[in-house]
């Protein structure tokens, strides 16, 4: 006599121990154990069932897996718990001998069991009969709470019991149109995988294709048909549509090894009506898996939504997505990376595992990778274990998704599984609905904050600039360039070189270069530097040197400094560092735009320091007669500067206001005239200029505006003496004119 069934149950709930009338009355079967977290509920719902459990019975009641590991001997486990985690559980290779049930087999198996006892010795008509008639009555008593794969596996199982068959498979039609294994009993899963089979090819796609049932049995003269029949293993087949409305959904297949085991007729209409009966099953499965799945990714979908709207930083919503992710698909690593245009490179921001994304080297070039692949055709990427992976241990997924809002590539975002069940269909649409608003977030982030950083950029260059235009100290006006250009585009380091009067290119400043770096960054600078003199205009250069230990730097901007259309300096950035990262970034085409806003301040700062220069030197080299000293106008000195913010004004774009005051001829003339200049310096901007350009003329050049001049004509006549009548004439580039002697004398021309 066989021995008993050993049996646990796993999950005290209603579904789980109303099992218990048709076990315990089975005398082949033995419950050991059942198992819940929560004895004290369990002994109520037993309790609630009917059941008072006596030494009679011998069922231990526990809420620690532990003890369902020490049972020895178990047979079969019915898992009728809700908890994900436990299937990994179960799937433990102690377990790999072991038949783990969800409550619906157990009821199928044991109802049939019971139901068809007592009709083994009928005929075949009547035991078709009554088993199809037992599985109608259980399947509509319960609710169908299983995953699919197990409900497939059962009607398999069912089928190959009933008819005495060795060996079949369930196939079903997916979307792609083709039949591929669903479950199989008797062949190797490394084949069962590659399965897929065109409808209307061989037997399997005759049947799809013509919705009809087949039998075969000996030799085929039907090509179609031959290729099965000429293996030896099988002497006899049945395949038979699984239809739903009219519709073939797939098709069940058995065969038998066995030459005294020929299928008959009546074996084939029970096959037919037990797929009918089981394409409906198919359905009401897919129904409540649509529910479920669907009330599960809307509960998801909820609270990513929630974290993609919130206000946190870009990095930290994503790194929520990631987390939230995680928890939806258990086990699952997730990452997204996002694409910088100008380097094209992918740069880890967000992972759920613990400190990816801080790694200072988190960059994938979109050359080399999966995810490069993914990058470049914009296409999703799916892979798993080539090899054969015995049942009940798990296997590697990977999947790669590309990132696009309106139309531009932005990212992806990669999962990593490692799973007994793999990635279901429901997670992975989960993950490609997922990327539209994850993009869309990403985007419109990126942009924000690109918007915010240029206006907070713009608001310092303004007051940095004033303060190098109207510093006093010249021999300091270097190192506050390079120090102030470092800080504004977050370099690392800068390097400043100005014209020489021998017309060479000197270093004048150096910010932010460990001294035993400055020679390899040197070398580098001076590239950049002939080539940004040479085409006068910025330049960017990706430098991919990954050894950070010898001074080796990614990227260098470049920009010329003018004078009248010629360069007379250029300023080299290097190593931009991010706010969010400790890595450096490239620098990118809107730094240039920023730079080059500066360099307009720095241009005038050093133009100043050059005239003053000048000045300086020609009032050394003046001759001083002792009987006639010379009276020192600025003429020469505001003529120059004239011109060189006219010459920048048209590189640029800007205006440019020049005013002239004249004084009447009284008394104290210089004095006046000292005076007179004194008020309007205080009431200009540093970097507008005045001077005494003749005996009894004023002139003043407002760079970039010419709402200064308005305002110094409004309040001459309270700065005159009672008496005294002052004139003044303006000209404003390009509304009055665009070449210099005609801006001048319009300029010098009273009203």
């Amino acid at each position: 006599m066989d021995r008993e069934k050993i049996v646990a149950i796993v999950g005290a709930n209603k579904e789980g121990l109303s099992l218990l009338p048709l076990l315990l009355k089975d005398k082949g079967t033995k419950v050991k154990l059942i198992v819940d977290d929560n004895k004290d509920a369990m002994a109520f719902k037993l309790k609630e069932l009917g059941y008072k459990f006596a030494d009679k019975y011998g069922i231990t009641l526990s809420s620690e897996l532990a003890d369902l590991e020490r049972l020895e001997d178990v047979d079969v486990i019915i898992n009728a718990s809700q908890d994900p985690a436990l299937s990994t559980f179960l799937y433990k290779p102690q377990f790999s001998r072991v038949e783990i049930l969800s409550p619906l087999s157990a009821r199928l198996l044991w109802g049939y069991k019971k139901d068809t006892r007592f009709l083994k010795d009928k005929d075949v008509k009547d035991r078709y009969s009554g088993v199809l008639t037992s599985l109608s009555e259980i399947v509509d008593a319960v609710k169908l709470t299983l995953d699919k794969s197990d409900l497939l596996s059962l009607i398999l199982r069912l089928a190959l019991d009933t008819t005495g068959a060795d060996r079949g498979s369930l196939m079903l039609i997916g979307d792609d149109g083709r039949l591929k294994v669903e479950v199989s009993e008797g062949m190797e899963e490394e084949i069962e995988r590659k399965i897929s089979i065109p409808i209307g090819e061989g037997i399997v796609g005759y049947v799809a294709k013509e919705g009809k049932p087949l039998i075969i049995t000996g030799k085929v003269r039907d090509e179609r048909f031959s290729k099965l029949m000429d293996r030896t293993d099988v002497k006899s087949a049945m395949s038979v549509p699984l239809k739903l409305n009219g519709r073939t959904i797939g098709v069940l297949n058995v065969s038998s090894n066995t030459s005294t085991h020929a299928f008959s007729r009546e074996d084939l209409d029970f096959l037919n009506k037990l797929a009918a009966f089981d394409a409906e099953i198919i359905q009401r499965s897919r129904e409540y898996e649509d529910m479920k799945y669907t009330s599960l990714k809307f509960e998801r979908w909820k609270e990513i939504e929630s974290i993609l709207r919130s206000e946190d930083p870009l990095e930290e919503r994503l790194k929520g997505v990631c987390e939230s992710l995680s928890r939806f698909i258990p086990g699952l690593a997730c990452s997204i990376l996002l694409f910088d245009e100008y380097s094209k490179k992918l740069y880890i921001r967000a992972s759920s595992i613990h400190g990816l994304a801080n790694k200072v080297n988190s960059k994938i070039d979109i050359k080399h990778g999966i995810n490069g692949w993914v990058a470049k055709e914009k296409k999703a990427a799916f892979l798993t274990d080539r090899d054969v992976i015995p049942q009940g241990y798990p296997r590697k997924f990977f999947i790669a998704l590309p990132l696009i809002a309106e139309s531009s590539f932005v990212g992806v975002i990669e999962a990593q599984l490692v799973s007994l069940t793999g990635l279901l269909p429901y997670q992975e649409t989960f993950l490609k609905e997922l990327t539209k608003p994850i993009s869309e977030t990403i985007r419109e982030s990126l942009k924000d904050k690109k918007t915010y950083i240029h206006s907070t950029k713009l608001a310092v260059i303004n007051e940095v600039g004033l303060e190098i235009v109207t510093t006093s100290e010249d021999e300091k006006l270097p190192l506050m360039i390079a120090s102030s250009s470092a800080v504004i585009l977050d370099a690392g380091g800068a390097v400043l070189r100005l014209k020489e009067g021998s017309g060479g290119f000197k270093v004048k400043a150096i910010h932010g270069l460990e001294e035993e770096d400055r020679g390899k960054v040197i070398s580098i600078e001076q590239e950049v530097s002939k080539e940004t003199l040479k085409t006068k205009r910025p330049v960017i250069r990706i430098i991919d040197t990954p050894d950070r230990a010898d001074g080796g730097i990614t990227s260098t901007l470049s920009y010329p400094i003018m004078r009248e259309d010629f360069p007379v300096g250029v300023l080299t950035l290097f190593d931009k560092i991010g706010e969010d990262t400790f890595s450096p970034m490239p620098f990118m085409p809107e730094d240039v735009d920023i730079l080059g806003r500066f360099i307009r301040y720095a241009e005038k700062a050093l133009a100043t320091a050059y005239l003053k220069e000048k000045v300086k030197d020609m009032e050394e080299e003046r001759p001083v007669s002792p009987a006639a000293p010379v009276v020192k106008y600025g003429a020469e000195f505001f003529e120059k500067r004239v011109k060189e913010e006219l010459n920048r004004s048209k590189r640029y774009g800007r205006r440019l206001l020049i005013l002239s005051i004249y004084v009447p001829e009284h008394g104290d003339t210089d004095a006046f005239m000292n005076e007179l200049k004194a008020r309007v310096e205080k009431r200009i901007r540093g970097f507008d200029v005045v001077e005494r350009v003749e005996e009894f003329k004023l002139s003043v050049l407002f760079p970039d505006s010419d709402e200064g001049a308005l305002r110094i004509i409004e309040q001459l006549p309270e700065w005159v003496k009672e008496g005294v009548v002052l004139k003044y004439g303006y000209a404003v580039y390009p509304d009055d004119a665009v070449d210099f002697d005609v801006l001048m004398k319009k300029a010098s021309t009273p009203l």
